[in-house]
Protein backbone atom coordinates (compact mmCIF):
# COMPACT_ATOMS: atom_id res chain seq x y z
CA UNK A 1 0.00 0.00 0.00
CA UNK A 2 1.09 3.60 -0.58
CA UNK A 3 0.38 6.82 1.06
CA UNK A 4 0.83 10.12 1.06
CA UNK A 5 1.89 12.53 3.40
CA UNK A 6 0.04 15.69 2.95
CA UNK A 7 3.12 17.88 2.12
CA UNK A 8 3.76 15.17 -0.24
CA UNK A 9 0.06 15.60 -2.23
CA UNK A 10 0.89 19.44 -2.08
CA UNK A 11 4.20 19.32 -3.48
CA UNK A 12 2.87 17.33 -6.32
CA UNK A 13 0.50 19.81 -6.77
CA UNK A 14 2.63 22.62 -6.30
CA UNK A 15 4.99 21.31 -8.91
CA UNK A 16 2.41 20.08 -11.26
CA UNK A 17 3.95 16.43 -11.26
CA UNK A 18 1.60 14.13 -13.06
CA UNK A 19 -0.01 11.91 -9.57
CA UNK A 20 0.44 8.55 -11.88
CA UNK A 21 3.69 9.11 -12.31
CA UNK A 22 4.60 9.43 -9.20
CA UNK A 23 3.32 6.01 -8.11
CA UNK A 24 4.65 4.64 -11.45
CA UNK A 25 8.34 5.49 -10.46
CA UNK A 26 7.44 4.80 -6.41
CA UNK A 27 5.80 1.26 -7.77
CA UNK A 28 8.33 0.55 -10.34
CA UNK A 29 11.66 2.52 -10.20
CA UNK A 30 14.70 2.37 -12.30
CA UNK A 31 16.63 2.35 -9.57
CA UNK A 32 16.57 2.89 -5.72
CA UNK A 33 18.98 4.60 -3.38
CA UNK A 34 19.16 5.43 0.24
CA UNK A 35 19.62 8.68 1.46
CA UNK A 36 19.84 9.57 4.99
CA UNK A 37 17.19 7.06 6.64
CA UNK A 38 14.80 7.32 3.76
CA UNK A 39 14.70 5.90 0.17
CA UNK A 40 14.66 7.71 -2.87
CA UNK A 41 12.85 5.50 -6.05
CA UNK A 42 13.89 7.49 -9.67
CA UNK A 43 13.45 7.05 -12.72
CA UNK A 44 14.30 9.02 -16.10
CA UNK A 45 11.83 10.26 -18.56
CA UNK A 46 11.04 12.95 -20.96
CA UNK A 47 9.34 15.90 -19.49
CA UNK A 48 5.92 16.18 -21.84
CA UNK A 49 6.32 20.06 -21.94
CA UNK A 50 9.74 20.41 -23.18
CA UNK A 51 10.58 17.04 -24.74
CA UNK A 52 13.88 17.41 -22.14
CA UNK A 53 15.29 14.52 -20.47
CA UNK A 54 14.51 14.54 -16.58
CA UNK A 55 15.06 12.54 -13.43
CA UNK A 56 11.75 12.38 -11.22
CA UNK A 57 12.59 11.44 -7.72
CA UNK A 58 10.30 10.12 -5.23
CA UNK A 59 11.65 10.54 -1.57
CA UNK A 60 9.72 7.70 1.04
CA UNK A 61 9.58 5.73 3.73
CA UNK A 62 9.27 2.03 4.06
CA UNK A 63 7.52 0.57 6.76
CA UNK A 64 5.69 -2.71 7.23
CA UNK A 65 2.89 -2.78 5.58
CA UNK A 66 3.31 -0.16 3.24
CA UNK A 67 5.25 2.90 1.54
CA UNK A 68 4.88 6.18 3.21
CA UNK A 69 5.89 9.20 0.56
CA UNK A 70 7.11 12.29 1.43
CA UNK A 71 8.04 14.33 -1.32
CA UNK A 72 8.51 14.36 -5.44
CA UNK A 73 10.51 16.79 -7.52
CA UNK A 74 12.11 16.44 -10.88
CA UNK A 75 15.47 17.45 -11.86
CA UNK A 76 17.06 17.68 -14.70
CA UNK A 77 20.73 17.20 -13.17
CA UNK A 78 20.38 13.46 -13.90
CA UNK A 79 24.31 12.77 -13.68
CA UNK A 80 24.03 14.34 -10.04
CA UNK A 81 21.58 11.81 -8.86
CA UNK A 82 22.24 8.68 -10.71
CA UNK A 83 24.15 5.88 -9.06
CA UNK A 84 26.30 3.52 -11.33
Amino acid sequence: MIRFTPYAEARIQRRKLSRELVLRVLEEPQQVVEEDERKVAQSEYADPRTGRQHLLRVVYEERADDKLMITAYETSKIRKYWRA
